[in-house]
């Protein structure tokens, strides 16, 4: 990963791997809930999940895909109180 070197005053790239990436999801804790406790809900996708894994730039899972799925459920929710939109 590169970095900043202030002493150099510039980005360096190193040769070798320095650096962790330390992440879970939240389907890695499963396996340490008690049963008693554990439940699963069934969603629509475009009404709760738009995930953010990718920079701008990328296919999906952006910051842009993310905002536009959330405009298109505040659409959705404004469209079935009565509100009309010219296009989608």
């Amino acid at each position: 990963m590169r970095y900043y070197d202030k002493t150099l005053k510039e980005a360096v790239t190193p040769l070798d791997n320095n650096g962790y990436t330390f992440e879970l999801f939240t389907y890695d804790a499963f396996p340490m809930a008690r049963p008693e406790s554990f439940g699963l809900l069934e969603i629509r996708r475009e009404e709760e999940y738009a995930p953010i894994t990718q920079a701008s730039g990328a296919i999906d899972e952006t910051p842009e895909t993310a905002r536009q799925a959330l405009s298109l459920l505040h659409q959705r929710w404004l469209e079935s109180r009565g509100v009309a939109f010219e296009s989608k």
